[in-house]
This record gives C-alpha cells, structure tokens and sequence, in this order.
C-alpha cells in the first residue's frame, strides 16, 4: 500500500466524515474541520491510498503560543484518526511525522497530546516515537469516563536541530 498525507481540501470532507463516523462514538462534526482548514496555526492532513483517491487517515494539530513566547512552538495534536482496515500497517506513524515535520518547519519545537489509558495501540505509537508522560487530566473523557494522559516531546529529537536562516 502506497499512502500519501497531503493537506485536507473540501472535496475530502464527506470521506473525513465518514471515517470519523466509522472510528468515534461521538465524531468531530464538518464545521469544526471547515475552520481548522480555514485557520492558518493549523495544520490538517488526510492520508489518501494510492492509486485510489481514499481517505484512509486524517491528522490535525494546532500551532499555538506558550506562555513567554512571541510565536507558536507548541503542536498540539487533536486528532489523528486511521480507517480499521489501514491500522497497524504504519499509516499513524506516518500521518504523525510527517504533521510534526511541518510544524517543526514553522517553527513548533514541542508536541502535546491527551490519549486514553485504555487506547493502547495509540500509547505504543507515541512511545515509539519518543512522546513521554507529562501529565494526567482526572475525569478528561467523557463517554466513556476516563482521564486522559498527557504527552510530549522535543521535536528536535525526531527530526534533529533547528536550522539557521540565511
């Protein structure tokens, strides 16, 4: 399988919804990635199987200012979702990178997610790539009830030293 993560456009939205319909109990609704597209400190990302044109996974993070900075350093990861029959075949990993490449790229230097304690394969992804536990969110889901671990990392542990302009 050959995926390519590209940036999410409109004509992708009814596929996004329907892997969001498929894969959450509760899914984001369309007006909520019309304006993450719309916004200029996110970043959105749909992982398309070639050669067919199918949505097969979808990434948004967002770029935001942390207290003392002046721009945004933080990329925080809301939601990174991969159709059952793509999982455990590198498409999460590969979403994720290549997301926080392009947040690296503008200038995020970390990255922040909540994850479920119960979603193990989600723990193991991030683990791998380096996130470690910064926290816990008591009560931070709410169907089902369940707390919310909190990771992060360096991006310059993934993908090395920032470059110099000039």
């Amino acid at each position: 399988m050959r995926l390519v993560a590209a940036p999410m456009a409109s004509h992708h939205l009814d596929q996004v919804m329907d892997l969001e319909n498929a894969c959450f109990p509760h899914p984001w609704p369309r007006r909520v990635f019309q304006a993450l597209m719309a916004n200029p400190r996110a970043i959105t990302l749909v992982g398309r199987r070639l050669p067919q044109p199918t949505v097969a996974a979808v990434l948004c993070l967002m770029l935001e200012t942390e207290i003392g900075q002046e721009e945004p350093t933080l990329a925080m990861i809301q939601n990174l979702v991969v159709h059952p029959e793509y999982r455990r075949r590198g498409v999460a990993a590969h979403m994720l990178l290549t997301g926080l490449q392009e947040a690296y790229r503008r200038g995020g230097r970390r990255a922040l997610l909540e994850v479920r304690p119960s979603n193990q394969a989600a723990r193991r992804l991030y683990y791998s790539l380096g996130f470690e536990q910064t926290g816990r969110k008591p009560g931070y889901y709410a169907i089902p009830p369940e707390d919310a671990i909190v990771l992060g990392c360096r991006l310059e542990n993934l993908f090395g030293p920032p470059r110099e302009n000039g």
